[in-house]
């Protein structure tokens, strides 16, 4: 494998510019340090240890350093497990020197007994001088260290390596080189198949990823190896075609907590041998390690603080029978052992959602079941889950035809990687075979003990170039056919020509010359639509939809159907949710991703979003037929949420604020307790507040399960930036005022007091008793009664204070209709159509369209139609929040008969749904009676709605 190219390029290396006495850029913004030099760029997350290198070519381009969607990590491993760096909470300091941007990192890595450790960047413009050091630990010398982050490289960009090994021989080849199993260049412990040796050159102590593809390499080279890495490994592992990973500082954890330096450094990709570079970079490094002092800052206290367990008087003697009497929720994937518990009886959970999850190959559950009753014994029940989407190639032994067979296919019959994994798919719904595997992940967990399924992505998650596989095909047939038939067709009819354009002559469309035959992926192509088989050009569009709505729940009826005959056919009950709304489950669980307000790269808390929250709420208890819980959660999908954007104290806010508008809404916030990519709400310090929150309401759980909402406005307060909302009880009788402070300054609350509140009641109450969870015990508050209704006043406003009026019987209350919050969604909506009830409310108000399309976008247009009974008159509010830079016009119609344009062109140029661009309401009169209200959008693009609301009274049509 030994190369002559590198004597050929000295000359090169002579050309490669020599340092100048400059430090790279340096940016710092809400949420990342970014550094800029002339080969590379590194950035450095301000709240998690997680960092992106990408290297630049010669034509100035850039390349990622990893493969999409990994990072260069750090990390211990012991007999426990790997203990990783990315996602792992942080602080960061910086300084720029004369010559170098000086980087500091203090981290702390979870594991039995988490670890502090200090990451020490050095940014010039040659490369990353950097050093990991754990936190040392006596009789720890077993545990080993990446002290030199570890990459996942892409192999598609990287494709040669080189390195030198002891006493000094050059040695370079070609990655593909080592065939399809694993095997090794550099120096390795796991075994010598490949290139390897026994130690790198002390004199060039380095070992080079190349992409002799792009012309670019990336060199780690060792400082002092002599001492600082003895007995270390520095190795490229080729594991299997698919995945390369650089090894270049493996050491032991003594050794790392010692300190160990090397450069991670961009070369030119014609200089992977270039050994008077390497020489000279071990030689600076010597010089800037000499006498180096960390700027890491102070880990936080918080870190290291012991949470005790959640009180004894506040947990639950058994779980909960009935969910409808659970308060509080948490997410804590996973939990696969006794660590995993030992953070859940902190929290005080009712629910443990997706204490198991299934994505790839599951662990045999069999062996688990006792974490199942450790739960019980703490009060919680405990919920597993799977995805109905991602199927691997090999996964639970699957053969690559079983594989085939199941999932999903292009327009033209091709295999389309799901999220770009190569070697994973999307399953087909149509497939029996796949609803049974899906089945089996269920049974398996049903069967272990868990006592409800988190079931992801029931729609199988397909892009709009996927379900074109032949069962769909097969069934898509089908549903033409019945459909059809009810208007008297028959499979030979010439109706299918004239109004669909099916050719049943063809023996690529119809090769029986009927319907019974009809490809569908061939009539795709015969009108060049296999590129884009949802335009309006194609006649069929719309009826593909339609059918893959009616399947796509046929077979999550099926699936929850055969789940529960399972569990009841063991003597038990599981509860069974999905991913986001849906029909056919026992509670809603959905995440907040279009509910996300930031500004700055902070949590934003500005605008209340109360109503929204509210409107979820009704929209699932629609959705599944009956008041089952809502409850909301930050989900993570890939490369991150939001969520673990921010910093713990914005994290703690978002819980405060947001997390007592969702209770206050009638819904319920699953606390984060712990997520995959690290998130640890025991590392990043915010269990304490999830502890303090789950406390408040259990202890206070009868005025969130033994009340009503009963609405939003009018209610009205002397102060600004609050959200309110009012609930009704009957045993005993009171109402309820749930009032949330908004305003903050420099990222924290703002305290306020004291605070009036007017609400719409006919006499004051007997007493008034406040309750919070920022405080222990009851407050006594204050009202008054005149002639437009009862003030409350409340002593103190921290973040969130509930007032309990007391009353022998219930006041008379004058609350307004509910704002109909509709779904943001990038997609055409599925009905047009909406019957407006009782108090203005729509049953289905999940399927109304808040982003109405404009003329860009024809094929996502579908404008809704009201149907509406208003006895004595009214209007419909249509509140705008924004517009696309290409404006908007709506245009909006009774019965028919138009009314005037309303012109919305672009104000702020960002194109953002989610800036309130205009934030104003516009009102369309509506004339007693019966009457079809519908509103279109005739301009350049879309109008993003915040909320529609109907003004005056309102009957069942």
């Amino acid at each position: 494998m030994q190369s002559a190219w590198p004597i050929t390029l000295l000359a090169a290396l002579a050309a490669w510019p020599q340092p100048l006495l400059a430090a790279p850029r340096a940016s710092l913004d809400a949420q990342r340090l970014t550094v800029e030099a002339r080969g590379y760029r590194l950035t450095v997350h301000r709240y998690r240890c997680d960092l992106t290198l990408e290297l630049r070519d010669a034509q100035g381009g850039w390349h990622s350093a990893c493969r999409k969607g990994t990072q260069p990590e750090f990390a211990l491993s012991d007999t426990t497990g790997v203990y990783a760096t990315p996602g792992c909470p942080s602080r960061l300091a910086h300084r720029v020197d004369l010559d170098a941007v000086v980087v500091g990192v203090v981290t702390i890595l979870p594991g039995p007994g988490p670890t502090i450790a200090r990451l020490d960047l050095v940014c010039t413009d040659d490369g990353i001088l950097v050093r990991f050091r754990p936190d040392a630990r006596s009789g720890e010398d077993r545990a080993s260290c990446w002290a030199a982050p570890r990459l996942l490289l892409d192999p598609a960009l990287f494709d040669a390596y080189t390195f030198w090994r002891a006493p000094d021989e050059a040695r370079s080849g070609q990655i593909a080189s080592f065939g399809e199993s694993e095997a090794y260049a550099g120096v390795s412990p796991w075994g010598q198949r490949g290139d390897t040796a026994p130690a790198l050159s002390p004199a060039h102590p380095a070992l080079v990823a190349r992409s002799e593809r792009a012309g670019l390499a990336i060199a780690v080279v060792r400082v002092d190896i002599g001492e600082s890495w003895r007995g270390s490994h520095a190795f490229l592992q080729r594991y299997n075609p698919t995945n390369v990973y650089l090894y270049p500082g493996v050491t032991s954890r003594h050794t790392a907590a010692r300190g160990a330096w090397a450069w991670l450094a961009p070369v030119p990709g014609d200089t992977g041998h270039a050994a008077e570079l390497v020489a000279r970079l071990a030689a600076a490094g010597r010089a800037r390690a000499a006498g180096f002092r960390s700027i890491a800052p102070e880990p936080e206290e918080q870190w290291t603080r012991t949470q005790p367990d959640f009180p004894i008087d506040l947990q639950r003697s058994r779980p909960v029978g009935d969910i409808r009497r659970a308060i509080v929720y948490t997410v804590n994937e996973p939990i696969l052992s006794d660590d995993g518990l030992a953070l859940a009886r902190k929290a005080g959970s009712d629910l443990l959602i997706r204490g198991w999850f299934k994505w790839g190959t599951a662990p045999d559950w069999s062996k688990q079941t006792s974490l199942v009753t450790s739960a019980h014994a703490m009060g919680s029940l405990f919920g597993g889950g799977i995805t109905c989407s991602a199927l691997y190639h090999g996964e639970s032994g699957l053969t690559d035809a079983q594989v085939l067979t199941m999932a999903t296919r292009g327009p033209a019959g091709q295999l389309i990687p799901a999220w770009n994994e190569p070697n994973c798919r999307h399953g087909s719904l149509s497939s029996r075979a796949y609803l049974d595997f899906l089945l089996a992940s269920c049974k398996a967990q049903v069967d272990a003990g868990a006592d409800y399924l988190f079931m992801d992505e029931i729609n199988a998650a397909l892009q709009a170039d996927e379900g074109f596989d032949d069962a769909s095909i097969t069934d898509f047939r089908a549903f033409l056919i019945e459909c059809q038939a009810k208007e008297g067709w028959t499979s030979a009819d010439p109706r299918w020509r004239t109004t669909f354009k099916v050719d049943l002559a063809s023996r690529a469309e119809a090769p029986g010359g009927t319907m019974e035959t009809f490809q569908y992926r061939a009539y795709l192509n015969s009108l060049g639509l296999a590129a884009k088989p949802h335009d309006a050009e194609n006649p069929l569009a719309s009826a593909w939809h339609e059918f893959r709505d009616l399947r796509d729940d046929r077979a999550w009826k099926w699936l929850s159907d055969a789940i529960r005959a399972h569990a009841a056919a063991r003597g038990r009950r599981v509860l069974l949710s999905a991913n986001g709304l849906a029909r056919y489950v026992d509670l809603q669980v959905l995440g907040v991703w279009d509910r996300w307000r930031t500004r700055d790269g902070r949590v934003d808390v500005s605008e209340s979003q109360v109503e929204s929250w509210g409107s979820t709420v009704s929209s699932g208890w629609s959705m599944a037929g009956r008041k089952v819980p809502v409850v909301l959660f930050h989900d993570w999908g890939f490369g991150g949420f939001p969520w673990t954007e921010v910093s713990p104290d914005d994290r703690r806010l978002w819980m405060r604020v947001r997390g007592a508008e969702i209770y206050a809404a009638g819904g319920f916030f699953a606390f984060p307790v712990h997520g995959p990519f690290d998130d640890d709400a025991r590392l990043d310090g915010t269990l304490a507040e999830i502890a303090r929150q789950s406390a408040y309401y259990h202890r206070n759980e009868a005025l969130y399960l033994d009340a009503e909402l009963l609405g939003f406005q009018p209610l009205e307060s002397d102060q600004p930036d609050l959200s309110l909302t009012l609930w009704r009880r009957t045993a005993p009788a009171g109402l309820l005022l749930h009032v949330i402070n908004r305003q903050t300054r420099d990222g924290q609350l703002v305290p306020r007091g004291p605070v009036t509140v007017r609400l719409p009641v006919d006499r004051a109450p007997k007493g008034v008793r406040v309750v919070s969870p920022d405080w222990d015990g009851e407050k006594a508050g204050t009202t008054r009664s005149d002639g437009r209704g009862v003030t409350v006043e409340l002593p103190a406003l921290e973040a969130y204070d509930v007032a309990v009026l007391d009353y022998d019987a219930l006041p008379a209350v004058t609350m307004a209709g509910r704002r109909i919050i509709p779904s943001q969604e990038w997609s055409r909506p599925a009905r047009s159509e909406f019957v407006v009830g009782s108090g203005g409310v729509i049953a289905d108000q999940w399927a109304v369209p808040g982003m109405l399309q404009g003329r860009l976008h024809q094929a996502l247009r579908n404008p809704p139609t009201f149907v509406v009974a208003m006895p004595r008159g009214g209007s419909l509010q249509v509140h705008v929040r924004g517009v696309a830079t290409l404006g908007a016009v709506l245009r909006w119609s009774v019965d028919g008969t138009p009314g005037p344009l309303i012109e919305l062109p672009d104000r702020d140029g960002k194109n953002d749904a989610d800036v309130a661009e205009y934030g104003r309401t516009f009102e369309i009169p509506i004339p007693p009676g019966r009457h079809r209200v519908t509103l279109d959008n005739v301009g350049g693009d879309w109008v993003c709605i915040g909320w529609y609301a109907f003004v005056g009274e309102t009957l069942q049509p």
